[in-house]
């Protein structure tokens, strides 16, 4: 026995014991320290001794049914102390437990009870009728009770040493159940322990869904180190506000994230090292890591260590680890080394090392792999397979590409095969496209793939394509969820006459995945939107899903969305309304009528109705009151002054500039509730020259967006541009307190008519929101031009990094407004600025 620096005595984990097993490990614990606090949650705290009591009656209950040691037990219950419990139950009579998610569908559910050969379900109160409905004898697990019950538990060995069997996708639509041990477990935890040793007082977060691997460390990496388990329940998991407040709560000082998962939750909590001071350690996992994102991450939290992982569930969760500094260059965040006791080799075609620097197979053997898939004897011998160099030994083929610095870090390249990660989740297209025909077999043709929009992560969605193009894609999506866990639903089903093919008459899976099909479903008079609150959530919707327009009906469910993609939509939602949709009480599964309506309940009557105002030109009795008004208005909001911290004073100058710098004061439109400015819309010549005078921090900044990149590149493409031809739509606002969308769109289409009527030819402006963007389309412009902003530097700083999803990027938009004087111009692609 020793001592570690929180004073508990534990064993010495340096060299785990390859015979021992998970819940041996856990009676020593609870013999050491007996009344500590073991794990906790919103509903509750268990000591040590009161979660061996409560395991100890699940054994008891078991050893009664019959269960021996080697048996399979379903667990049908979410993260929770009763989960924790059962889990503990079963393996302490040396069975294995398979996770069953309450919220998968019940086809999958008796998938899983058939394959797996389950004859009795763990449940807890919520779940029991759930289980019931499944067919399986069930057993209630109460964690209370194990408060008034002493007993031991059994320790019974397992004798395979399995552990568990968790489920991950199969490329011929079935499932594979990945028979994991306690020896793969307990490395894990080991190496963690000695690499990076608890500290006094620490608390690790159970946020991960019991049927992905990473939730085996969150479950005992604390547990069987005295350290307190904090159970971050599903719900509170979702939302990032909640999330963020749970994690306080609990004062969590680990935790585990999918890097899509960061990059929400810091666009909805950007001062997260405020929110959450106890935070010691962040690891990301389950998905490539973006350099910009590790970067943005660490500016975030500066006082947590950041650890990116790589494994899967055949090698237990994780086998690969490198501290992230933020200061990583290139272009790919490294995976790093191996884990203690893990082999990991980059093997060729042949299966033969590849030197450094070049690309092979990532193999990995040790003690770290599973037994193999259950009841799949030919899947396992393909992918654990003989070691070339240590006769007897395996190695698993993980399918994943990597390559070595002359350091010794790995760099993950991607895939040999169709095999994706989508939120954290292995899903193989071809296991889609089964499940399709299955659903459907009229299809001739079938094909899965994953969009994306540039780099970022959370628009990552799995699409599919089908032919013939009389199928019903709505019904399909409908049988497609009844029957395969949610990951695996396209967020869109496009019904094709044929799918394009290759040369050698396969279907052309990088044409798909470049094909952006856009939907205009035909929607009566009566489903359309209403009102300002349900053209936003609209237009959002539409700039998400490609489809316009959105019917009041329809739910972000049913449009193809997930649980990240409706955070980010919130975060974006709040910031267009400066609503809580907390207080809204919004869900996912509510139409978009009954969105609004609940927001319009909740929000102040000035900002989801306009005021009673009049549209006029501007006038030399406005100029300085919409300059006063622009320096306050996009120094509140605008997010190139809010990132820079730009004052109103300071950009008092500019704005007095900019609205000395119309041409014709009567182009640009102000909006007056009786003697109070509510908005306006200035407009420019596009051969007005760039605004000069006094500097301010970040003000070259400002110009640069707003002029030098898009609107000096716009003017190199117009060989002989003259004044009174092309017309700047250049800036336009309202006050916070009033319905701004509703009224932008009214000023900017009176200016419009203003420049048209004094003979401009073409209209242009600068979208740096997707709102607007969308906005723009409704008007008839279209995108010329295009700044992404997360490459966009200035003077060596990012300057966006920072941003929210919606602020990606900005687009030079383009209306004519009239026949051209001369001759019609050809039509300019829409291309990136240099």
């Amino acid at each position: 026995m020793c001592h570690d620096r929180s004073g508990l005595a534990v064993d010495d984990p340096s060299e785990p014991d390859p015979s021992g097993t998970v819940h041996r490990a856990f009676a020593r614990q609870c013999d050491a320290t007996p009344e500590r606090v073991a794990i906790r949650s919103p509903r509750g705290a268990l000591t040590y001794r009161e979660l061996r009591g409560s395991a100890a009656l699940v054994a008891r209950e078991l050893l009664a049914l019959g269960v021996q040691p080697g048996a399979t037990v379903g667990v049908l219950i979410a993260r929770s102390l009763a989960s924790m419990s059962a889990i503990l139950g079963v393996i302490s009579v040396g069975a294995r437990w398979v996770p069953l998610d309450p919220a998968a569908p019940p086809l999958h559910h008796r998938f899983l009870i058939d394959d797996a050969g389950l004859s009795l379900l763990l449940c807890d109160r919520e779940t029991a009728a759930q289980g019931r409905m499944l067919g399986a004898e069930t057993l209630v697990v109460d964690p209370e009770l194990g408060r008034r019950c002493d007993a031991p538990l059994p320790l019974l060995t397992p004798p395979l040493d399995d552990l568990h069997l968790l489920y991950t996708s199969g490329s011929t639509g079935r499932p594979k159940g990945v028979c994991g041990t306690h020896a793969m477990t307990l490395n894990r935890c080991a190496w963690m322990w000695r690499a990076f040793p608890f500290e006094a007082d620490e608390v690790l977060a159970h946020r991960t869904a019991l049927s992905f691997c990473d939730s085996l460390w969150e479950m005992f990496g604390g547990l069987l180190r005295g350290v307190a388990t904090a159970v971050i329940e599903p719900d509170d998991s979702v939302d990032p506000l909640r999330l963020v407040a749970a994690l306080a709560d609990a004062g969590v000082t680990r935790i585990t994230l999918l890097p899509s998962q960061v990059e929400v939750l810091l666009d909805a909590v950007p001062e997260l090292a405020q929110r959450l001071p106890a935070l010691r350690w962040i690891a990301l996992s389950g998905e490539t890591l973006p350099p910009q994102l590790a970067r943005r991450l660490r500016v975030a939290v500066p006082h947590a260590r950041l650890l990116n992982l790589y494994g899967s569930t055949e090698v237990g969760a994780d086998v690969t680890f490198a501290r992230i500094t933020g200061d990583e260059e290139g272009e790919v965040t490294p995976i790093g080394r191996p884990i203690d006791r893990a082999e990991v080799l980059l093997l060729d075609a042949e299966r033969r090392p590849v030197a450094v620097g070049q690309v092979g197979e990532i193999y990995v053997g040790g003690p770290v792999l599973a037994r193999g898939y259950h009841a799949r004897p030919d899947e396992t011998a393909q992918r654990f397979v003989a070691h070339p160099e240590a006769p007897g030994a395996r190695l698993f083929r993980t399918g994943d590409q990597a390559w070595r610095d002359a350091e010794g870090a790995l760099y993950y390249v991607g895939r040999v095969d169709h095999q994706v990660k989508l939120r954290g989740v292995r899903v193989e297209l071809e296991a889609v496209e089964h499940a399709l025909r299955a659903c459907e077999p009229a299809l001739t043709a079938a094909a899965a793939v994953i969009h994306q929009e540039g780099d970022n992560a959370l628009t990552r969605r799995l699409v599919a394509f089908v032919s013939p193009s009389t199928v019903s894609t709505s019904r399909l999506q409908r049988a497609l969820a009844d029957r395969v866990p949610s990951p695996m639903v396209p967020a869109r089903i496009f019904a094709l006459d044929a799918l394009p093919r290759t040369h050698t008459s396969k279907v052309d899976r990088r044409a798909l995945a470049a094909l952006r099909p856009r939907t205009s479903p035909e929607v009566p008079p009566e489903r359309m939107p209403r009102g300002a609150v349900e053209t936003v959530i609209a237009q959002l919707w539409s700039a998400r899903f490609d489809q316009d327009p959105i019917p009041r009906d329809a739910d972000f469910w049913s449009l193809g969305g997930d649980s990240l993609g409706w955070v980010s939509f919130v975060v974006e939602l709040e910031s267009l309304l400066d609503a809580s949709t907390a207080r809204a009480q919004i869900s996912p599964s509510q139409s978009l009528a009954a969105l609004a309506e609940r927001l319009e309940a909740e929000c102040p009557p000035a900002v989801t109705q306009a005021p009673s105002v009049t549209l006029q030109p501007l006038s030399h009795a406005w100029t300085e009151r919409v300059a006063e008004a622009m320096a306050a208005w996009f120094t509140l909001r605008d997010p190139t002054t809010v990132i820079l911290g730009i004052r109103a004073d300071d950009y008092l100058s500019l704005a007095r500039e900019i609205v000395a710098s119309c041409p014709e004061l009567s182009l640009s439109t102000v909006a007056v509730d009786g003697d109070r400015l509510v908005g306006f819309c200035v407009c420019l010549d596009l051969c007005t020259p760039t605004a000069m005078g006094r500097d301010f921090p970040g003000r070259d900044v400002v110009i640069d967006l707003c002029d030098d990149r898009l609107l000096a590149s716009y003017r190199a493409m117009q060989p002989e541009l003259r004044f009174g031809q092309v017309f700047d739509l250049s800036m336009s606002a309202t006050a916070p307190d009033v319905d701004g969308f509703l009224l932008v769109q009214a000023m900017e289409t009176r200016s419009l008519e203003a420049a048209a009527a004094a003979g401009y030819e073409r209209a242009v402006s600068v979208c740096t929101h997707r709102v607007t963007r969308y906005l723009s389309r409704a008007m008839g412009f279209t995108e010329v031009l295009s700044l992404d902003y997360a490459d966009y530097e200035f003077e060596g700083r990012r300057v966006f990094a920072e941003l929210a999803p919606i602020h990606g990027g900005a687009v030079l938009v383009e209306r004519a407004l009239q026949p051209p004087r001369v001759a019609e111009r050809a039509a300019v692609e829409t291309r990136p600025v240099a």
